[in-house]
């Protein structure tokens, strides 16, 4: 149930944050993905009450939607690093509201590195990343 909890909430706050745009590889994208992946974490920490134990549940759940969706390799590298920057801002701020999860990860993505491939990235765990704008 934590993850379709999440999974609801993260799709109407960016509907309402972003419109229809999050459905695209840009920004609003990377802030969908890594809103997903702290609700997620933050879901399911209400019931595990660990929260390593709730970023690996969520990797978990976030690593097996990417397999499935059969996205292109940048999309998917995409989409699995931006998770992990929702999992990471969990583990060092669990008690960030409803009302200002939103805001936090938009303004974050407004600092997000656009590439155009995997090489062309220089790994900075701290950083969101994009493909279009």
């Amino acid at each position: 149930m934590p993850t379709i909890h999440a999974t609801k909430e993260t799709m109407i706050l960016c509907d309402s944050l972003f419109g229809m745009s999050h459905h695209k590889s840009n920004k609003a994208n990377a802030s969908r993905h890594a809103i997903w992946n702290y609700l997620l974490c933050q879901k399911s920490f209400k019931i595990i009450k660990n929260g390593q134990k709730s970023a690996n549940w969520a990797r978990k759940v976030a690593n097996l939607y990417e397999k499935v969706t059969n996205n292109d390799v940048l999309d998917e590298f995409m989409d699995l690093h931006n998770n992990q920057i929702g999992r990471k801002v969990f583990l060092e701020q669990k008690g960030l509201e409803m009302d200002t999860i939103g805001s936090f990860f938009h303004k974050m993505s407004q600092n997000a590195i656009k590439i155009s491939s995997i090489h062309d990235f220089r790994e900075n765990e701290n950083e969101m990343i994009y493909i279009e704008d």
